[in-house]
């Protein structure tokens, strides 16, 4: 602005001097543009209008400039920065309109969404005159040309703040140059902006947006030579609503500014736009002060935008005439949708990848103590205990070659010693009752040992006593017996000791867990079945809401559902609007009724086959967004959910 501001007595004196002629078109179209800037603020000795007030885009000027409160895309960096964080995707918008004789404005800008930290934008806009020829009175071509230009830099964030309030600001940065100084002028200004969007229920005020922006809140002034400017501030207000059209999707947008700068008049701005099936775009603007025109086209991430109108129907200020503005504005990347349920399904993933490795780590750590006691038991020639432990560690691990082979050396051992005792008592009874009756005892031997191992002991102490009802002496069944019912003994005694210390520790996750293992594993009288399930329920009425979710993940990677459905449920009582914890119990009610059926149609049916072969070619990640969709049409669908659970593991890993 700064060589453009000029008076108007002086610019008829100088331009006579300088400009012949056959130059004075461009060279007066170019002193009327910055009278048009400049002759309110001389008049009240304010500011100065900046050349940017047109503003950015196609689609703005198509809808009269009435911008505040419809932000789409990066022009929000302009008409305000605190609709930024309405945008759902990251985009990219160039704009660009010619001018008179060669003078060039344009526009690019950038819209960076996050899923928790706002939006944040940038961009740049530009304008300048070209080379403007100096000549003499007489017209004659003067050596060297004049040249001036303008640059804005824009820094803004914006974030959705509480009761549908967004936020934002933008700093500015202003850059002026011209041939006739030696150095360029810099200076900084700040804006501020709001959007407003009540939640007014359904009727004539649904999706109301309400905006506010504020230009120049604080700036520092142009100096270049000895001229010095500052941009007056300016308010924009204005109101934005859209309008459903039918089945088919088509809006209707109505909006409506209201302008006022400094050291000008206010205007009123209204635009209508006309949205056909998210596809095209019609538009018809007043900018306060002249109709404006203008359409646009949207294909897959691409929007082109066009308008035509004027700034102003003035004959004196409006030296640019009829405007045509071109914008291109490219979406791409993840809306915030988008970005929300990949978090959510990353933070499933990472819960069950570790919840996934303590299992592995706590069976690892319990395989090599057992595996370390029975070596030590071994040695101590009890070989009895040897074998226990052992055996206990290759239930952990069924095909750890180490765990079978010590224990089949144990076992080795314990035969070797029972056999020297059988081969005595085999001496001294009857040749044929001996024969029947050590028959029957190492069936019942063998049997009460598979039921050993399966440690299922109750059951084995039956068939060792069975054996003892014919053979009562046989010491190798007395000392299972004695020493099985020792060791159930033992094993109750710790897994309530375990339980209990737990229950002491405050731990009552553990605790719940150790006393339910102590249920299903240990064979237990009625009445301290009873007691244990009555100190479980105390417990868990003592869990916290993490214990519960925490427990119900457990129980839903171990595939329990109906029991991860319970502990689910009682997370659920203390935050009933987790959406995250209402997930799993509708993946968990899924897979628990899961049922083998035909698909619904054939179009889930070939949904699924499409799955499949994308799964197969390495692009899971599409495949399970198709299955997901599917899965909401047939929820129990048996195959549907084992191809889901297919693939979740395979990403985990």
């Amino acid at each position: 602005m700064i060589g453009l501001q000029v008076k108007a007595n002086i610019a008829s004196r100088e331009g006579a001097r300088l400009f012949p002629q056959r130059n004075r078109r461009s060279s007066w179209l170019i002193l009327l543009a910055g009278l048009m800037f400049s002759a309110p603020a001389f008049a009240q000795d304010g500011g100065t209008q900046p050349l940017f007030v047109l503003g950015v885009g196609a689609r703005a000027l198509g809808l009269g400039s009435a911008m505040v409160a419809i932000p789409t895309d990066a022009t929000a960096l302009y008409w305000n920065p605190g609709g930024l964080d309405l945008i759902q995707r990251k985009n990219i918008t160039l704009f660009y309109t010619p001018l008179v004789e060669g003078t060039k404005y344009h526009f690019v800008g950038y819209a960076h969404p996050t899923l928790n930290y706002g939006t944040f934008g940038v961009g740049w806009m530009h304008w300048d005159t070209g080379e403007i020829i100096q000549a003499d009175e007489i017209g004659e071509k003067l050596s060297g040309n004049n040249t001036w230009g303008q640059d804005r830099f824009v820094i803004a964030g914006s974030k959705t703040l509480s009761f549908g309030l967004t936020a934002g600001a933008s700093i500015k940065i202003d850059r002026q140059a011209t041939s006739l100084v030696t150095d360029p002028t810099t200076s900084a200004a700040f804006d501020l902006g709001l959007i407003y969007r009540p939640e007014l229920g359904e009727g004539m005020l649904e999706n109301l947006s309400m905006g506010l922006a504020i230009e120049n809140v604080v700036m520092t002034p142009l100096s270049l030579g000895a001229t010095e400017e500052s941009f007056p501030r300016a308010l924009r207000a204005g109101l934005a609503k859209p309008i459903s059209m039918g089945s088919r999707g088509d809006v209707v947008n109505l909006t409506l500014s209201y302008e006022q700068r400094a050291q000008a008049e206010s205007r009123m701005q209204f635009g209508t736009e006309y949205v056909y099936q998210d596809q095209a775009m019609l538009r018809v603007g007043y900018n306060g002060a002249a109709l404006s025109y203008g359409a646009g086209v949207f294909y897959q991430n691409l929007q082109i935008d066009y308008a035509i109108g004027k700034y102003s129907n003035d004959d004196v200020t409006d030296v640019f005439g009829m405007q045509h503005r071109v914008s291109m504005t490219l979406h791409f990347g993840r809306t915030k949708d988008q970005m929300e349920d990949f978090a959510q399904e990353r933070e499933r993933a990472r819960i069950a990848n570790q919840i996934s490795n303590q299992r592995r780590l706590e069976q690892q750590t319990e395989f090599d103590e057992l595996m370390a006691k029975g070596r030590t038991y071994f040695q101590q020639q009890n070989y009895f205990q040897a074998r226990v432990n052992f055996a206990q560690a290759s239930n952990i691990f069924p095909n750890n070659e180490d765990a079978l082979v010590w224990k089949s050396r144990a076992e080795k051992k314990m035969e070797e010693e029972e056999a020297r005792k059988q081969e005595e008592i085999a001496q001294a009874e009857a040749a044929k009752a001996a024969r029947a009756d050590s028959m029957f005892v190492a069936q019942q031997l063998d049997k009460g040992k598979r039921y050993f191992d399966a440690e299922q002991y109750r059951s084995a102490i039956d068939a060792w006593e069975a054996g003892l009802v014919r053979i009562p002496n046989n010491t190798e069944l007395q000392n299972w017996v004695e020493k099985t019912k020792t060791l159930i003994e033992n094993r109750v005694a710790e897994m309530r000791r375990r339980a209990q210390v737990f229950e002491q520790q405050g731990n009552n996750l553990e605790a719940i867990q150790a006393y339910n293992r102590l249920v299903t594993e240990a064979e237990l009288s009625a009445a301290e079945r009873n007691a244990i399930n009555a100190k479980i329920a105390e417990l868990d009425r003592k869990m916290t809401i993490d214990q519960h979710f925490n427990q119900g993940v457990k129980y839903y990677v171990d595939r329990r559902y109906a029991e991860a459905i319970e502990s689910f449920k009682r997370a659920k009582e203390a935050q009933p609007n987790n959406k995250t914890i209402d997930d799993y119990i509708w993946d968990a009610e899924s897979r628990k009724d899961a049922r083998e059926e035909p698909f619904l149609n054939e179009e889930i049916r070939t949904k699924y086959v499409e799955a499949l072969r994308l799964n197969k070619g390495g692009k899971s990640e599409e495949a399970l967004k198709i299955l997901m969709e599917i899965q909401r049409q047939q929820r129990y669908n048996k195959r549907i959910l084992e191809l889901i659970d297919l693939i979740r593991d395979k990403l985990r890993k």
